[in-house]
């Protein structure tokens, strides 16, 4: 119980590939990352579930992201670039109460804001990283649609919505060159994304019809060639 309302949980494989590109300063990454679709779990706080259907309570989520990003510290092993952060994240959730009512949200959402990446190179191999993007999703740059029915499987709301959200996305991680030149890495990420969604696109709640509250914890292992 968070706040007075159920959480919603999920567990989920990812699954992420992406492309690098090297000029003098700036340096291009376009990256793609998607999950299963998976049930999505109510919890009261005490591992009580009265709120969800699990066999028809899913999520998905897809994002494609590039990030364009130049030098701004180079000190004894660290190195620290920063630039902008942009891209795609496509969502959808399908609620099925047990009560036999239905809510499905599907979003379509385009953000732009600041990124800032550091690497810490311990030596030759070894090396320490870090990242902060900081996501503005604006009302006029995203879509999306709440529809529910009732028990009786009667549509009882349908409305578009535009929808003004912040994602903060910190990673830690730590890689490894191998014999052969190829890079492992595994780290964590905490991912939160916040905010609301109007009938019409503002900077300000007013008819709203959905919300954003989500929390992801990313454990990510890679392979870079």
């Amino acid at each position: 119980m968070k706040a007075g309302y159920p959480v919603l949980q999920s567990r989920s494989p990812a699954f992420g590939a992406w492309y690098r590109l090297f000029s003098s300063k700036a340096h291009h990454k376009i990256s793609m990352k998607t999950t299963l679709p998976r049930q999505l779990l109510s919890n009261d706080g005490r591992g009580n579930n009265y709120l969800l259907q699990e066999s028809g309570s899913l999520y998905f989520r897809l994002g494609l992201d590039y990030h364009l990003t130049y030098p701004l510290l180079d000190w004894k092993g660290l190195i620290v670039r920063h630039g902008l952060a942009s891209g795609l994240l496509y969502e959808n959730r399908d609620l099925m109460y047990l009560s036999g009512a239905r809510e499905q949200t599907a979003d379509l959402n385009l953000y732009l804001g600041p990124g800032f990446y550091a690497t810490y190179q311990l030596n030759s191999r070894l090396a320490f990283k870090g990242l902060f993007d900081g996501r503005f999703y604006l009302p006029w740059m995203n879509y999306g649609r709440l529809t529910a029915w009732n028990a009786e499987g009667e549509t009882v709301f349908s409305h578009p919505y535009r929808g003004f959200y912040y994602q903060a996305l910190f990673r830690v991680g730590v890689s490894y060159r191998t014999q052969g030149e190829g890079v492992v890495e595994a780290g964590v990420m905490k991912n939160d994304l916040v905010g609301f969604a109007n009938r019409k696109p503002t900077f300000q709640v007013d008819e709203m019809v959905h919300h954003k509250l989500d929390r992801l914890l990313h454990f990510y292992c890679s392979y870079h060639f």
